[in-house]
């Protein structure tokens, strides 16, 4: 076992060995409980702003889930209400289900909208609209960072440049990716690019991400999703071609997705 690592909120995450000869990093809170243990499954897992994992979710099935916590040692709990938990849904993983009227999970950080990111979701979209995942802008700039299926096709708006491309069939799960690197953004699906644009990021300002609609502030009806998600990562890097192959490699793996 490794010292300890202490963090900005006084958590202390320690590597640990399992039974198998792997290692885990186990996550106690000031309090002395452990909010977060996990394998080494995760690539990158050092750049992981946060993690939002189903099968993380203490909760039965059909139940609603009020809290998805957060699978970083940082702390982003996301909250709302009340998406519902499914379990074994996908290759024998749960899900939350959100109905794409009200739910909505706040995840309580912001992005500085000029950083580079890097964002895998594996969701079913059940309708054609809605935003799955909102880096989120102040409402009133009328712009986003989103991962959505709106019209059959992926959309993404960021930094006052909206674009689309693909096919976004509903009931259909997808592994999808918006990377942004430096002015330079890209959509992947299932590991194959289905849109890339420019964009310019100067002059915005955050507000918090959002899971299952647009930022608070901006809910009209037409922004909820009606979507299943397994799995989401969000990391504060630009990632690279080995990277992202990664981590596809292990969303595939655990969902058999595609």
């Amino acid at each position: 076992m490794s010292p300890p690592i202490y963090t900005p909120d006084g958590s202390e995450v320690t590597e640990i060995v399992l039974p198998d000869g792997s290692t885990a990093s186990e996550v106690v809170a000031p309090d002395g409980s452990v909010v977060f243990e996990a394998g080494p499954d995760i690539p990158d897992s050092g750049n992981l702003h946060a993690g939002y994992i189903a099968s993380e979710i203490a909760a039965n099935d059909a139940e609603s889930v009020t809290t998805w916590p957060d699978a970083s040692p940082n702390g982003f709990d996301a909250t709302g209400g009340s998406p519902i938990y499914r379990t074994s849904v996908l290759n024998g993983e749960p899900v939350v289900d959100f109905d794409g009227v009200g739910d909505v999970f706040h995840t309580g950080y912001e992005w500085d909208t000029t950083d580079n990111r890097a964002l895998y979701v594996v969701h079913r979209a059940d309708t054609d609209t809605g935003n799955v995942y909102d880096f989120g802008v102040k409402a009133s700039e009328n712009t986003s960072f989103s991962v959505q299926t709106t019209n059959r096709e992926f959309v993404a708006a960021y930094g006052n440049t909206f674009s689309s491309g693909g096919n976004a069939d509903t009931n259909v799960w997808y592994i999808q990716e918006h990377h942004a690197d430096s002015g330079s953004a890209e959509t992947i699906a299932n590991g194959s690019q289905v849109d890339s644009y420019s964009y310019t990021a100067s002059g915005l300002t955050g507000d918090e991400d959002a899971i299952g609609a647009r930022n608070e502030g901006n809910t009209s009806g037409d922004q909820f999703a009606d979507v299943s998600i397994a799995e989401i990562l969000v990391y504060q890097t630009a990632h690279g071609s080995s990277t992202r192959q990664s981590v596809r490699d292990y969303l595939n793996g655990k969902y058999a997705v595609f």
